[in-house]
């Protein structure tokens, strides 16, 4: 039976029952006292039932509401992990395969669906896979939360690869391991990266999204800009040389949501990607919502030397 049957026959219930209590009343007012006394009971108990009903159904609407929700926000978290173009791996504490993007099923040679459920070292060259297991055995002793390593990889389909794995993980409450994130990149395309920095450059310059570039000081004043493109400067209103050298913070004001400051902060310190939405303010004081994506930049030791923000107008 669904809700709205329940809802049919309790009316049905307590329209009758107001029927009874009223014959009652009219026929055995004097001698039967105690059958309307027990009609009226009954009265309240259906209105008080119908009144908790009403309750469950703007609960139950509340939780589909929620529930897509939800579905949006994993849909596009879905969407930014395959945006990513370096192949992408989440594993739990053990190595074993969560979450994979579409650049890490195409540089292991395996479809995604297939990736979920192994355990990443089978794709490590067995020469090297007890170099794999003693560091990521040692990841639970190690204080830092990012690690680089170098090891040989050996696709599905295909010649092995010597490759860059970027390590980031995530503890649990009892200081376990929870979540290993895994940024996997050929030796080659760094050999590629800086004949291509120049055209990424341009790239940054003249697209259509707000990017901002600066050092990775967190501390007070906070991170210094080393770089805005110029559809930065049109959505702030500053130009160029105004913004070099300042912090982003010059952009916050009165509405600027301190949690979600505190969140962008918190991710940054460790080394993770971070997505959210805040209120800033242009040079001329007027207000505006916008989409932030931020992601830190390594150098070759796996030091953080730069956070890479893109700014998307909410109109």
């Amino acid at each position: 039976m669904n809700l709205n049957d329940f809802y049919r026959q309790m009316l049905a219930a307590r329209q009758r029952a107001a029927e009874l209590y009223h014959r009652a009343s009219k026929s055995f007012l004097q001698e039967k006292e105690l059958l309307v006394l027990g009609f009226e009971e009954l009265y309240a108990t259906l209105s008080k039932l119908e009144a908790a009903f009403e309750e469950l159904r703007q609960l139950n609407w509340e939780v589909a509401i929620a529930h897509e929700v939800m579905q949006m926000e994993r849909q596009r978290y879905r969407n930014l992990f395959e945006f990513i173009p370096d192949a992408y791996l989440v594993t739990d504490g053990k190595g074993t395969i969560q979450e994979a993007n579409s650049a890490a099923a195409k540089l292991l040679g395996v479809p995604q669906n297939f990736l979920v459920g192994k355990p990443l070292v089978v794709f490590v060259c067995w020469q090297e896979r007890r170099a794999f297991f003693t560091k990521l055995l040692g990841l639970h002793l190690h204080e830092q939360r990012q690690e680089e390593w170098e090891l040989r990889l050996c696709p599905r389909k295909g010649d092995p690869i010597d490759a860059t794995l970027t390590v980031s993980f995530v503890r649990n409450r009892e200081g376990e391991l929870n979540t290993l994130n895994w940024l996997v990149r050929p030796m080659s395309e760094r050999k590629q990266a800086s004949s291509g920095l120049a055209l990424l450059t341009d790239a940054m310059e003249y697209g259509s999204e707000s990017i901002i570039v600066t050092d990775a000081n967190l501390d007070e004043p906070g991170p210094q800009m080393v770089f805005v493109n110029s559809a930065c400067t049109k959505m702030t209103g500053y130009t160029c040389q105004e913004m070099i050298g300042k912090t982003p913070r010059m952009m916050q004001g009165p509405k600027t949501e301190r949690s979600v400051l505190d969140r962008l902060r918190r991710n940054l310190s460790q080394g993770q990607f971070f997505h959210g939405e805040l209120t800033n303010y242009r040079k001329d004081d007027t207000e505006y919502n916008m989409e932030l994506f931020c992601a830190p930049i390594h150098n070759e030791r796996g030091d953080i030397t730069h956070f890479f923000s893109i700014q998307r107008q909410i109109t």
